[in-house]
């Protein structure tokens, strides 16, 4: 698995070299930092809105990290104190 992974990424980055693919032109259509798209194209798995993008600016399929949505993780609980009033609740977002 290590080899497809690194035969995959030598392959990919190839291709963004022989098309001036950079990852500072990614970052914007991605709306996401150069840092993160690095990052996503190492994953096994990308986001499918992630994934879609890149597929419509001409990446090749079979470069990419497959589409997959994770799950999201727990809300982030808003605390419950007595010294909060009911207004500041709803300013938090509770």
């Amino acid at each position: 698995m290590a080899t497809d992974l690194h035969s995959r990424l030598f392959e990919l980055r190839q291709w963004m070299v022989e098309h001036d693919v950079t990852y500072r032109f990614l970052a914007p259509h991605l709306d996401v930092s150069e840092q993160c798209v690095q990052k996503m194209l190492r994953n096994a798995t990308i986001p499918i809105r992630h994934h879609r993008v890149l597929v419509s600016l001409g990446f090749p399929v079979d470069l990419l990290p497959k589409g997959k949505d994770r799950k999201p993780g727990p809300r982030t609980k808003i605390p419950n104190l007595p010294g909060m009033c009911q207004q500041e609740r709803r300013a938090i977002g509770a």
